[in-house]
Order: C-alpha cells, then structure tokens, then sequence
C-alpha cells in the first residue's frame, strides 16, 4: 500500500486549497466578487474561444478552384487510364479549360476501347450515405469523331 507521511499530505491538502482559492473567482459573475471581503482573490482568469462559448469559422469555398482541381484530377486520370489501358490507347492534345477535359484518340479504331476505358469518369457517383441518390459528376461529349470531350457537372461541383 501507498504511504504518505503526515508532512506529505498536509502539504498536498494546503496546494489543493490553495489551487480552489485561487480558481474560485472563475466561478461567480464579476457582480458579486464586488460585493466579497478584500482578502478574497478577485482577479479572474481569461478563458479562450472555447470556454467563451465556442467559437464560428466560416468556410468558403471558391467555386473557380474547384473547378481547376476538378479538372486537373481528371485529366490526371484520363491520362492513367489510357496508358495503363490494355493495349496501350494513343492519344494526344490532352487539355482542359473552363468546365471541360478533351483528348483527341489518335487511332480511329480504338475510340470505343477508349470510351469504355474512360467510362468510370461518367459513370454516376452516390451522393451520401443518408440522401440514398447518385450524381453524374461528368459528362461525355463524343459528336466530334475522335474528340472526346468530359465536362464537369453542376451537380458535379456541389457535390
């Protein structure tokens, strides 16, 4: 068993009152500290944000940066799509600006490998756990032979 000698305890019950002194005026509203006997400790210690009451932080997001990112994620994936693509998909003019990523496929004969290989881009994503919804983040613009054009989504920006 533990043992303290009885110079050991007094001494730890004189820095534990000491310390209740001492932290006491925290406790009561500066009214009736006034009101208390001048030997009474009345300075009071400042508390931080998070004693106050809490504190707000305001998150903003710009839209353009988003965008940007969205874009250079997605140009980095299309990139590693088609050269780890089996065979190989050649591809050149790979580019984004505004909303919108395009790669022009160099051999006629593999666009459609090139658009199943590419479809994980397009493909809906779930927007939450609990909305129980998808949402397309982007979308494919194929109307210009060998131009594959992905645009990203508003549903894709919120999301």
């Amino acid at each position: 068993m533990l043992y303290f000698s009885r110079l050991k305890m007094i001494l730890i019950w004189l820095a534990v009152a000491a310390t209740v002194v001492l932290a006491a005026p925290n406790l009561f509203p500066a009214s009736t500290l006034a009101q208390l006997p001048n030997w009474v400790p009345k300075r009071q210690m400042t508390l931080g944000l998070d004693l106050q009451g809490g504190s707000h932080i305001l998150l903003q997001m710009n839209q353009n940066d988003l965008i940007k990112d969205r874009l250079e994620t997605s140009r980095d994936e299309i990139r590693t799509l088609l050269r780890d693509a089996n065979p190989k998909i050649n591809y050149t003019g790979l580019s984004g600006s505004g909303r919108t990523v395009q790669v022009r496929i160099t051999d006629p004969s593999q666009i459609d490998a090139a658009k199943k290989v590419l479809k994980p881009l397009t493909d809906p994503v779930a927007a939450g756990l609990f909305t129980g919804g998808s949402v397309q983040e982007m979308t494919l613009d194929d109307s210009e032979p060998g131009l594959l054009k992905f645009t990203v989504t508003d549903a894709g920006i919120k999301y």
